[in-house]
């Protein structure tokens, strides 16, 4: 009988889990900046210098936020890993170009202190706190939160910043060709106005494997479907879909790995629900802007989410199936889309 070799002494098993990326959080924090820097530059290009400084007041306060609450609680410091420069840049481009500069300040604090740190710090703040923080700001400053400027789109207006006159949005009623939705002719938020900007850093993003598609193309296709249900045209609903934050939310604050789903089935479970609840509060509520609220609200259900689409248990037999509906349910909403919109098109 052939003896059976003994393992080698120096066999050890680690705790799941057992394959490691080289991905690091500061890593992955440079890279959602790098994605970021189009939307930054379309806001400068298109509303000056004051855009940038703004975007880099929210950004200095968002770190001093975190060192200063480290410093007194005596925690080691951790803004080396971007994460307070991720908020702060997302935040600062969450705000009307014309903004005092104390708005970001407060801003910043608030979504560093009051949404991430006083929770534990970073992976464990219930919601985004840069949509946290804009809903903060939308409350408590209403009138300079809503007060958005017309864009000059020339560099050579560069220290002019903007030409002081207070303009509707799309969805506040402005006129808009597509065009001027996607290259960012248009009043808004600075972040949020250059489609093509969000688009680039959404590439980028998939690119380098930081978020995947579920998220970003679950909540627009939702959106989309819904939206075609009160009988737009194609033209209507893609005006729909490139008017406000949608875009930009979907992008960089509804992927945020904090605050998301872990699976891909909660993901689009999450997203679907995403898309229904923002067209929700546009159509029926005093709000023509959904994005922040609607990922507030779904960020306090991700841990049910999480809780409830668990995958089947390794040799238990069972099979996905709330995963195969998702998708078969994704696919119906996208082909849905595309008869209802031929409909109107009377094709």
């Amino acid at each position: 009988m052939a003896e059976i070799p003994a393992f080698h002494n120096g066999l050890t098993v680690d705790s799941s889990p057992h394959v490691k990326a080289p991905d690091t959080t500061a890593e992955i924090m440079k890279t959602v900046s790098v994605a970021l820097l189009p939307c930054l530059f379309a806001a400068v290009f298109y509303f000056g210098a004051y855009a940038l400084i703004v975007v880099a007041i929210s950004v200095l306060s968002a770190v001093l936020a975190e060192t200063a609450f480290q410093i007194v609680r005596r925690r080691p410091v951790s803004v080396s890993d971007g994460s307070a420069v991720v908020t702060g840049l997302i935040l600062g481009l969450n705000l009307p170009p014309s903004v005092p500069l104390y708005i970001p300040v407060i801003g910043s604090v608030f979504a560093i202190v009051l949404v991430k740190m006083l929770f534990g710090g970073l992976g464990r703040n219930f919601a985004n706190p840069a949509a946290t923080a804009r809903i903060f700001l939308m409350l408590a400053y209403t009138e300079v939160m809503t007060r958005f400027i017309a864009p000059n789109g020339q560099f050579q207006n560069f220290w002019q910043g903007f030409d002081g006159m207070t303009s509707a949005t799309p969805l506040g009623g402005a006129g808009a060709t597509l065009s001027d939705l996607f290259l960012g002719r248009i009043a808004g938020s600075m972040g949020e106005t250059c489609k093509i900007a969000v688009l680039i850093g959404f590439v980028f993003l998939l690119q380098k494997k930081v978020i995947s598609w579920h998220i970003p193309v679950c909540y627009v296709l939702s959106f989309a479907f819904f939206t075609s249900l009160t009988g737009e045209n194609f033209a209507g609903i893609a005006t729909s879909v490139c008017s406000g934050g949608l875009l930009f939310g979907a992008v960089f604050m509804a992927t945020d790995y904090a605050t998301s789903p872990k699976t891909d089935t909660g993901k689009m479970l999450y997203a679907l629900s995403l898309g229904a609840l923002t067209f929700f509060i546009r159509r029926f509520t005093a709000y023509n802007e959904g994005v922040v609220f609607s990922i507030l609200i779904m960020n306090l259900v991700v841990p049910l989410i999480d809780q409830a689409v668990l995958p089947p248990r390794f040799g238990s037999g069972k099979k996905p199936v709330l995963s195969y509906s998702l998708y078969a349910i994704t696919a119906a909403m996208a082909i849905a889309l595309f008869i209802l919109g031929l409909a109107k098109e009377g094709l």
